[in-house]
């Protein structure tokens, strides 16, 4: 017997001890005779398991595997002829044996060195540094064991699986938040009795707006905390209503001026000197700038409306929706050394709720929620304050006794009706659809930015729009361009949730461009901010909860000049008539408000949002019960009285795209018996003969032919291949789509093409039948075109590619399409197609 050990390095000892037969302890020759299966020692044994192959395996971890290759036994018969294995042996890939050391005593083995390398108990380790890598789920397989894939013919090809983007995405949502159920809650610091002026920075960030009636006079404070030499200025010099804010060299410092404003003027300002990287945004009814916004928003400087108006008595405002009670948050933070100039504040008090800047203590803060009523006004009791206050609608601030500068704040800092429930979170509906981040909601990386390139198949050259928006801050380049197509701020928000929380609203970055038919490449640079930080400005708390701080962006690519969506349509289909009037054309088609009261007398509308696959003329054909009209993008086309059948109106040159068709129709009476007197308007439209373009047919993932519209469509294959079989095997036998009569035989030539042309039925999907195909295939071009392999699976040796096609009488849109079509928007690609993994052939 030999006495086998396992010893990992380090600390942790010997794991066990076990004795195994000395049958186990083979030498390299023998294993790989053993794993080739000539049958091992010559011991009279017989192999009952095996041999494995590990050679994959043993080349990627670059020597022999711990594992069992075989199994060999002495076999026997019983006396009543069964077989029984005994005296087994297994044969392992790797010897197994004393390790060098061996026995593990001083002073053959140094256990004071070794049980502490590298490591030991008493260590201390440096604190642990998450990367976006650490934060992704992963496959110990992804990249290096091949998984086979077997064929209908028996054969099979070896997939691994790899990467839709680098690094891989997952699809997230935009966090949690508390929604409001029927009701909404507002508050802000007023002067009651004072000037009723209202102002607020301008959503651009170009300057104020000033609503209400009257003059007064409004008060700026701007400070920073900036270091210039790093990115340069988040400001620089700010020029508004002739009072300037410089912003000086030194990294610290803040600036008060005063000037005269009107209700209902807008006062704009001009910047200089700014940092080409810098950024702004409108937080807490502030304006806040970055000097370098693209890697992430941190705040360097800010601009606050201390005051506005005349005196008055200090009150909070409360206002919403709804009679049930809420909550306000306040915050009071302070920053004042009493040995200077006094203290600013001693307390305030807000419906029994006091707020006090502590004694003795030069910093500080404290939080405070108090209940609420919406409609009431709540007097400001201020103690403690001989120097006065500034007010504006969401910050007062308090002076010492320089008066020169705030030395205390009182900020709104939450507003809560009691009635919420879980929503969406703070992502817009494409958010939540569309958005991607680095990993499946597991880690935050708050002011880290990401980089994620992508490889998107373009159909057609042609105009496409690119939209996306991100949490927080992203920018898209294509190909290798250096400026980005789109990128900035926010636009990945839900309208109610920006506006509550920054006062303004970011939508959606656009932009439109041309791109060339081929791979597109496409680079996403995304930073997520920070929802707290340190006063060093690292991020802490809640900025490592997704709940709190999620992070992540969303990008499509819709052909034409927007993203067109179809939404539905509030009708129904009122056919057939049951009184046997109308014709086949009305009685499959006609839709109305209902399909069981008349609605007499009243003219009703409604529009389709429809989208044109290709350019050329359509055929509208249309009847209607009683009196209506047919309009195309607002213009009327078609208007008549009662048409029972169907008649015909041609579009010449109608555009590829999002169109509109608007619908109206009046039921006259006098009978109200739906029996009697039905009502309804019906339309189709259909590609004229001749027109052609191959978006009414593509291959799925698996290479099925699949087809859109409705009726017959003349679909055209091109097949070609260039393949020596003596190199590395012919790519392709036969392939054959079911129900189609398309098939193409790859000849015994090394190259040759050839095509078919065959009419199929819309809305339908016809399985691909492959025979002899050696390597696999790849549906590429956007589902227009397969890509056969033979052996060396690295190029494409035959290839079948969808021609043009002609919608014979292909229906593209009908009076029926009271919910969207599937192929009735123009997304070719979001980012959602490009998450996790997908298995491809090597």
């Amino acid at each position: 017997m030999a006495i086998t050990y396992y010893y990992p390095e380090g600390p942790l000892g010997p794991i066990c001890d076990l004795a195994t037969d000395d049958l186990d302890a083979r030498d390299a020759e023998a294993r790989r005779r053993r794993r080739e299966g000539d049958g091992g020692d010559d011991d009279g044994r017989d192999v009952t398991y095996g041999p494995v192959d590990y050679g994959d395996m043993e080349r990627v971890v670059d020597g022999p595997v711990a594992a069992i290759i075989s199994r060999r036994c002495r076999i026997r018969t019983l006396s009543d002829g069964t077989k029984e294995y005994y005296d087994c042996v297994d044969d392992l890939l790797s010897p197994i044996g004393a390790p060098p050391s061996y026995p593990l005593l001083e002073p053959q083995y140094n256990w004071p060195v070794i049980s502490t390398s590298p490591w030991g108990l008493d260590d201390n380790f440096e604190p642990l540094l998450l990367s976006p890598i650490d934060c992704s789920p992963f496959d110990a397989d992804i990249n290096i064991i091949p998984v086979k894939f077997f064929k209908a013919n028996g054969t099979f090809v070896e997939k691994i699986l790899t990467e839709r983007s680098s690094p891989p995405t997952f699809a997230v949502r935009g966090g949690g938040t508390l929604q409001v159920k029927g009701q909404s809650l507002s508050a802000r610091f007023i002067l009651d009795g004072g000037s009723q002026l209202q102002a607020s920075f301008k959503s651009d960030g170009t300057g104020i707006s000033v609503t209400g009636s009257g003059t007064a006079t409004i008060t700026l404070d701007f400070e920073w905390d900036d270091q210039v030499n790093v990115s340069g200025r988040s400001v620089g010099s700010l020029t508004i209503a002739g009072q300037t804010f410089t912003q000086t060299s030194s990294s610290k410092g803040s600036i008060t001026r005063s000037f005269s404003v009107t209700g209902g003027q807008e006062y704009l300002w001009t910047i200089t000197g700014q940092a080409p990287t810098a950024g702004y945004r409108i937080k807490d009814g502030a304006i806040q700038w970055d000097d370098n916004a693209v890697n992430g928003f941190d705040k360097n400087s800010e601009m606050v409306i201390t005051s506005l108006g005349s005196s008055g008595i200090p009150k909070l405002r409360v206002e919403g929706s709804g009679s049930s009670d809420g909550d306000i948050g306040l915050q009071l933070e302070w920053d004042d050394n009493p040995s200077d100039a006094g203290t600013a504040l001693g307390t305030v008090t807000i419906n029994g709720v006091s707020l006090t800047q502590t004694s003795g203590r030069r910093k500080g803060k404290t939080s405070a929620t108090i209940s609420v009523t919406p409609g009431v006004d709540y007097p400001i009791n201020i103690s403690g304050n001989p120097n006065g206050y500034t007010l504006a609608p969401y910050r007062m601030g308090f002076y010492d006794g320089d008066g020169d500068d705030l030395n205390a704040k009182l900020t709104i800092t939450s507003s809560q009706p009691s009635e919420t429930e879980f929503g969406q979170g703070a992502w817009s509906r494409d958010g939540n659809a569309y958005g991607v981040w680095v990993n499946p909601e597991v880690c935050t990386l708050p002011t880290l930015q990401q980089t994620v390139t992508y490889f998107i198949d373009i159909p057609e050259t042609d105009t496409y729009t690119i939209t996306g928006g991100a949490d927080d801050v992203f920018q898209v380049f294509l190909n290798d361009s250096t400026t980005p197509i789109i990128g900035g701020v926010a636009g990945i928000f839900s309208e109610e949730h920006e506006t509550y929380h920054t006062g303004s609203y970011t939508p959606p970055y656009a932009a439109q461009t041309t791109l060339n038919e081929g791979v597109l490449k496409m680079v996403v640079t995304c930073t997520n901010g920070a929802t707290e930080l340190t006063e060093n400005g690292d991020p802490i708390g809640k900025s490592f909860q997704w709940f709190y701080n999620p992070g992540g962006w969303y990008i499509k690519i819709c052909r034409g000049d927007a993203c067109f969506e179809p939404a539905e349509v509030p009708w129904v289909h009122s056919g057939p008539d049951a009184g046997g009037d109308w014709g086949e054309f009305m009685d499959k088609y006609a839709a109305y408000p209902s399909n069981g009261n008349v609605l007499l007398d009243t003219d009703h509308s409604t529009a389709y949002n429809i989208n044109v696959p290709y350019p050329g003329d359509y055929i509208l054909e249309w009847g209607m019960d009683d009196d209506g009209s047919i309009s195309l993008d607002g213009t009327v086309i078609v208007s008549s009285g009662y048409e029972p059948n169907s008649q015909t109106y041609t579009i010449s040159n109608l555009s590829a795209g999002p169109h509109t068709i608007g619908v109206t129709i009046r039921n006259n009476g006098p009978s109200g018996d739906w029996v009697k007197n039905p009502g309804g308007i019906a339309w189709t439209l259909t590609a004229a003969s001749g027109a052609s373009s191959n978006a009414l047919v593509s291959f799925d993932s698996n290479g099925n032919l699949v087809t859109n519209g409705d009726g017959t469509i003349e679909v055209s294959l091109s097949f070609e291949w260039d393949d020596n079989p003596s190199t590395a095997g012919t790519a392709l036998g036969t392939v054959n789509w079911s129900g189609t009569g398309l098939e193409f035989t790859q000849g015994g030539s090394s190259s040759g093409s050839s095509s078919a042309t065959a009419t199929v039925n819309g809305n339908t999907t016809y399985n691909i039948q492959v025979f002899d195909g050696t390597g696999g295939f790849e549906v590429q071009n956007n589902g227009q075109k397969i890509c056969f392999f033979d052996n060396d699976g690295d190029d494409c040796n035959a290839e079948v590619t969808i021609g043009a096609t002609q919608g014979l009488s292909a229906i593209i849109a009908s009076s029926l399409d009271f919910t969207p079509r599937a192929s009735s928007n123009n997304l070719i690609w979001h980012t959602r197609k490009a998450t996790g993994y997908k298995f491809t052939e090597i």
